[in-house]
């Protein structure tokens, strides 16, 4: 699914590495201008270098027009035995996402959530896996799509049970 963010700036939160660089990477591939913050510094202002320009690492006001884009855990849909806390935080990130939606629809910002697992493809997704899909979403092609869950799971959803071969239910 080719994709244009030209013209589109982003800001990205926890983008000093993994999933967060990533999504940085893709967005500035895509055509967007890149805005990465962290609470790390050192390795915000590392992947700014990395990633070049128009990427930048600072303090930044967030803007009241544009795209939200979540990210959470199949286990927010899902539930994860003996890890009830996590699974609760992850669901809630589903929950805040589209009353946010809804709050802010009047002012054009759209809320969306990507959630990554393991999967029955038995890899985990990758952290670029999951930038295509909060490409996509902060894209003009999901200009409809607002307030929804995607998950980006490989078919974990389609198994019907997040427990894998020869554990007990």
């Amino acid at each position: 699914m080719a994709s244009t963010l030209t013209g589109r700036r982003a800001l990205v939160t926890g983008a000093a590495g993994g999933i967060g660089a990533a999504i940085a990477r893709r967005l500035l591939r895509d055509g967007a201008r890149v805005m990465i913050a962290d609470i790390d510094a050192t390795g915000g202002a590392r992947t700014a270098r990395e990633l070049g320009e128009p990427c930048v690492f600072q303090a930044v006001d967030v803007a009241s027009e544009g795209t939200v884009v979540n990210l959470s855990s199949i286990f927010g849909v899902t539930g994860l035995p003996a890890f009830p806390a996590y699974s609760a935080a992850k669901g809630s990130i589903a929950n805040l996402t589209r009353l946010l939606d809804t709050e802010a629809a009047a002012e054009s910002l759209r809320q969306r959530e990507a959630a990554a697992a393991r999967q029955p493809i038995a890899r985990q997704c990758s952290p670029d896996e999951i930038a295509v899909a909060v490409a996509f979403l902060a894209s003009p092609d999901a200009s409809f799509v607002t307030g929804v869950l995607l998950p980006v799971g490989g078919g974990f959803l389609a198994q019907g049970d997040w427990r894998g071969p020869g554990q007990a239910a």
